[in-house]
């Protein structure tokens, strides 16, 4: 009986061994059957274990391999859409800077236009009121000639009515009379001839002193409207200077900006290699690991690290030699920039030093300008001082003419007594009016002549100043802003392939059946999951995070 219970005992266990073996060797196909056990089940003669698919972790497997090529496309669409749109807004941007810069352009040349036509009328309006005052200046002498004329012809008439005075006054002295009256006839003939030359010799020489005047003037405001031009091409030429300085400074801190964002860019592309070194190093020390202890791993540990070394050590030196090359070029563009300044500073010396030579110019040849008018006005003064003494010759040749005359009659005078006497003062006084009335004549010209030429200096100086306010209300020209910056190319995007499942044992009949296979795919599964949720949460990222996901769902299941 005990044998046969012993049989029966051992009987029922192989047969539980059997179906443990079979189950697991189900088992471990459903799971890890690949097509070539697909292939060789169906060529069997076997067909109660026929393996109709492939197992669940190649299938898995897979599954994660094309959701990694679709989260390719998809990161791939969602980039070409960003740089689209960036380039778009960029393109928008230079429009938009260029239509405002064209605007401006049109507001400075309207401006220009304006200031032209200003500087055209008041070219006009001064010729106007210079031809004004001539007009003026000469109405002045041609009423002073008729003056002239006037008091001539006032002079003739007293004198021959006090004639007729005294021919009726000499009843009895006829040929005495006739004696004396053509004596006087005579001598005031020749008076009134040298008033008439010293008259038109007076007005001749009035008239050459006005023009010489009016050509000392006009010489001195077009030398000084020449400095003043001179001195404003210099101010224009100083603030170009000011603007080229200034372009120069602004370029060379443009440019070290520049260089700093550089160098901050090395620095952080540094850092992110850096760290990606250091990540793949730890991955590769994590795998090392997995693989099991002993020399090979640790020697393989350590050329890993000094491999991480190495590669760290580079990318400082890489840094430290783009920070030097930096700052080379920013020192090169401070002395470009100081440069620029010292050569502008020698160009405004020679510009003070030619505005200077200019003023001195402009006041010698002023001062020459006056000097030879007031010998003019002197010589011209000494002329008119020759008529006046020639007149006042005249005048007492004919007084000494006609007292002689006058002496002679004595006798004829006691008779004419009180009618000689009052028609000889009558004559003096006439001739102390004539004299001053002409005196008169002269200082009333002299005064014309003085207010004219004030006149138009005023109206020289109203005709500066007008251009001066249309210059000053002129645009200045508008530049260009800096060109926009092209959008940057995003960065490529780093996939990481899913894990290649290691094929486990087959089942061996009789051992002990574990479950690490259904556990690992369960722990596969729930990394995968996780990878996924990363994946998702990181925005824009998404899809870089999605590889990243894989691996820490694969790692979880295999490291724990």
């Amino acid at each position: 009986m005990g044998c046969l219970g012993g049989n029966s005992a051992t009987k029922t266990q192989n047969k539980q061994i059997e179906k443990t073996y079979e189950y697991d060797k189900k088992v471990y196909d459903f799971n890890w059957a690949t097509q070539a056990d697909i292939d060789a089940s169906l060529a069997d003669d076997d067909d109660t274990n026929d393996i109709t698919q492939l197992g669940q972790v190649w299938q898995k497997f897979d599954h994660q391999q094309e959701g990694i090529d679709i989260a390719k496309a998809n990161d791939k669409l969602n980039k070409k859409y960003r740089m689209d749109t960036e380039n778009q807004a960029w393109k928008h941007g230079l429009a938009i800077q260029e239509f405002q810069f064209q605007k401006q352009m049109e507001a400075w040349r309207k401006s220009e236009e304006t200031y032209g036509k200003q500087l055209g009328f008041n070219v006009k309006a001064m010729e106007l009121a210079m031809d004004r005052e001539r007009q003026v200046l000469d109405e002045e002498f041609t009423a002073s000639v008729f003056d002239h004329k006037e008091l001539v012809q006032d002079l003739f008439e007293a004198t021959g009515a006090a004639g007729f005075d005294k021919v009726s006054a000499k009843l009895g002295l006829k040929d005495t009379e006739g004696l004396l009256d053509y004596q006087k006839t005579g001598a005031l003939t020749k008076l009134k001839q040298d008033m008439a030359g010293s008259r038109l010799a007076t007005a001749k020489q009035q008239i050459a002193m006005t023009g010489k005047a009016g050509s000392s003037k006009f010489q001195k405001d077009i030398t000084v409207q020449d400095a003043m031009t001179k001195e404003g091409m210099t101010t224009f030429d100083k603030y170009a200077l000011g603007i080229d300085v200034k372009d120069a400074k602004s370029k060379a801190d443009f440019e070290n900006d520049l260089i700093r964002r550089e160098i901050s860019n090395a620095k952080a592309k540094n850092a992110f290699n850096t760290t990606e070194a250091n990540i793949e190093a730890l991955k590769r020390l994590g795998a090392a690991q997995a693989s099991g202890a002993g020399r090979s791993t640790g020697k393989q540990i350590q050329i890993m690290l000094a491999e991480v070394g190495r590669q760290n050590q580079y990318n400082v030196e890489s840094l430290i030699r783009g920070e030097k090359i930096a700052n080379a070029r920013a020192k090169e563009n401070r002395r470009t920039a100081l440069t620029s300044t010292a050569k502008s500073n020698v160009a405004l010396d020679k510009l003070d030093l030619s505005s200077l030579d200019n003023l001195t110019r402009t006041k010698l040849q002023t001062e020459e300008i006056d000097r030879d008018l007031n010998i003019s006005n002197q010589t011209g003064d000494l002329d008119l001082e020759g008529i006046r003494k020639s007149v006042l010759d005249a005048m007492e040749n004919t007084n000494l003419d006609v007292r002689e005359a006058s002496r002679k009659l004595d006798t004829a005078r006691n008779k004419a007594g009180f009618s000689m006497k009052k028609t000889d003062w009558d004559l003096t006084n006439t001739g102390s009016k004539f004299k001053t009335n002409v005196e008169i004549i002269e200082k009333q010209l002299e005064n014309a002549a003085k207010a004219s030429a004030l006149n138009m200096k005023d109206i020289t100086i109203a005709k500066i100043g007008a251009d001066m306010r249309a210059d000053a209300a002129r645009m200045l020209k508008p530049t260009r802003a800096p060109t926009l910056p092209k959008p940057i190319e995003l960065p490529e995007t780093k996939w990481q392939d899913p894990l290649m499942p290691s094929k486990p044992p087959e089942p061996i009949k009789g051992a002990k059946a574990q479950t690490g296979i259904s556990d690992a795919l369960s722990s596969v599964a729930s990394g995968v999951a996780v990878g996924s949720a990363i994946g998702g949460a990181t925005g824009l990222l998404g899809a870089a995070a999605g590889p990243l996901g894989w691996a820490v769902g694969i790692g979880t299941a295999l490291f724990g």
